[in-house]
């Protein structure tokens, strides 16, 4: 479990180690020998992608993601980005040794965790596709458990009660409760959610689990870079895409970011690279 208590004392001296270690200029020779001493200790982290859970995403992309790069998700609107990165953080959070961060601009964390209730309510390997629990399907299961404890006068029941108590949603908050420890959610505000706040936030996440943490940016083109001043969206877009990949560098993590496209893509019949928001900065 992440302890977020020993965050704070750990972030100072990490940030000084990493920039020390970071923006130090070193020889080749000593390079070579701190890879070949992490190699002798068994740290392989640089030599071993960390699996999105989409095989043939991952095929793609030499077998999944990699710390220190920068993951673009592009698409329309209402395509399944969203949803798509949601899972891949799940999956990722699966995993025992690693920690998702997502952080949403576009919805809170009750409905992410409605959407992942949806998700885990069916197993698509096993099960026909459409049977699992709709957005709906689960307001209208809480509503009518609630109405139905307000009948009987019998107390009140909260949400983890309800859907454990129901055979549809049963074993959808079953599988969460087996990573939900590793799956850290936030929602963001443009408005005071900066890059300069974004990165002190993964600094302290980083340090705590160790650097065992996957960052996902939900979406790109909305967070704030104040105290910086952009002329034009694509400058902001720029300053945003050195940020975050500054973060992935500096931090040793993967970070996935979903990005919107512009009008004149959302008409296209297929979406290119110079469709999205910024495009130049995105191309790069």
């Amino acid at each position: 479990m992440l302890n977020m208590a020993t965050v704070n004392s750990r972030s100072a001296v990490s940030r000084k180690n990493t920039a020390r270690s970071g923006y130090t200029p070193r020889s080749l020779k000593q390079i070579l020998r701190e890879a070949d001493q992490k190699v002798v200790q068994g740290e392989l982290d640089e030599y071993l992608p960390v699996p999105t859970g989409f095989n043939q995403i991952d095929r793609m992309i030499g077998g999944g993601l990699r710390k220190t790069e920068l993951v673009l998700l592009g698409g329309r609107q209402g395509i399944g980005k969203t949803i798509c990165a949601l899972q891949m953080a799940r999956n990722l959070a699966l995993n025992e040794a690693t920690y998702a961060f997502y952080v949403s601009f576009e919805h809170n964390e009750v409905h992410l965790l409605n959407r992942l209730v949806c998700m885990e309510s069916i197993d698509p390997t096993k099960e026909v596709v459409g049977t699992g629990v709709r957005l709906k399907d689960l307001h209208n299961i809480v509503v009518s458990a609630r109405a139905r404890e307000w009948v009987r006068n019998e107390g009140q029941v909260g949400l983890h009660q309800i859907l454990s108590g129901n055979p549809k949603t049963a074993k959808a908050i079953e599988r969460i409760n087996s990573y939900a420890d590793r799956l850290i959610m936030m929602k963001a505000s443009p408005a005071v959610t900066t890059l300069n706040a974004l990165r002190e936030m993964v600094q302290r996440m980083a340090d705590a689990t160790g650097g065992k943490l996957v960052l996902f940016v939900d979406y790109l083109q909305k967070l704030a870079i104040y105290p910086e001043r952009a002329t034009s969206e694509g400058e902001k877009v720029t300053i945003i895409v050195e940020g975050l990949k500054d973060i992935a560098m500096t931090m040793n993590i993967p970070v996935v970011a979903i990005v919107a496209a512009e009008r004149e893509g959302l008409k296209a019949r297929r979406l290119h690279m110079f469709h999205l928001r910024g495009s130049s900065a995105l191309d790069y």
